[in-house]
């Protein structure tokens, strides 16, 4: 197994180390961005520029405040020749972001070979916009501190770059009529969605996106459902089951 950490930064990180404890068990703030940074000569303003970051994010990284994306762990692992010490966090970063019923998905997600869903409710998180996304966490009751619904927000927008993959998988998506009217956040916030739709569906020649009209009556669905096929493996259902124990809006 693939250590997270190199020379440990704590004395809870020798312990772990000492004792052959995995990345799952250590913790998102022991992440050794620091360390790798200061190996490599680097100041923090010099780090960001090299990540084509601001020295701001590179600080809050470092101090935890932020969690990085995956694109962020691979380009530094690169930057501070940390010979894939960095990389071998992702299922750690993983662990904190997303939750525990969703974090299966999000995986199988990332290298599936095909993605369908059928949605009631929501645009496809991974057809959804900034502003579309920031409207549907602050909607959320109990209400989010500002610090989770970026957090929450920055997660889902980096489960996009699974269709922008090389190669990408087949996204077959149909959703009801009723979506296409919901101004969840505004008129101009729902007019940026479907022109972003649109985008989406001129450029991928891999997405389909269709229309349920609201008059038709489906008898077979009884909600959303989503469902992935990762290569070389079987098909995995996200069916009612995950549904009822998850609110939706938080994980489309």
């Amino acid at each position: 197994m693939q250590w997270c950490i190199r020379a440990p930064a704590s004395p809870l990180l020798r312990r772990q180390l000492r004792h052959h404890q995995p990345v799952q068990q250590l913790h998102v703030h022991e992440l050794p961005f620091r360390i790798h940074r200061v190996r490599a000569g680097l100041t923090q303003k010099d780090a960001a520029d090299k990540l084509l970051i601001s020295e701001s994010l590179m600080g809050a990284v470092e101090r935890a405040e932020r969690i990085p994306t995956l694109e962020l762990l691979a380009d530094a692992d690169r930057v501070f020749d940390a010979g894939g010490a960095l990389e071998a966090c992702v299922e750690l970063i993983d662990e904190e972001k997303y939750p525990a019923k969703f974090l299966g998905w999000a995986r199988l997600e990332r290298k599936a070979r095909v993605v369908s869903a059928y949605e009631t409710m929501l645009i496809p998180g991974l057809l959804q916009t900034e502003a579309y996304a920031y409207a549907l966490y602050r909607a959320r009751k109990p209400a989010y501190t500002e610090d989770e619904i970026v957090r929450h927000v920055e997660a889902r927008l980096e489960r996009q770059a699974v269709l922008m993959r090389t190669p990408p998988p087949y996204a077959g998506f149909v959703i009801e009529e009723s979506i296409l009217g919901r101004t969840l956040g505004g008129a101009e916030v729902l007019k940026e969605q479907l022109l972003h739709l649109l985008e989406c569906m001129r450029r991928m020649n891999h997405l389909t996106v269709q229309v349920m009209p609201s008059r038709c009556v489906w008898g077979k669905r009884r909600g959303p459902e989503r469902t992935a096929e990762a290569a070389g493996g079987p098909m995995h259902s996200d069916l009612m089951s995950y549904l009822q124990t998850v609110p939706l809006w938080l994980v489309r």
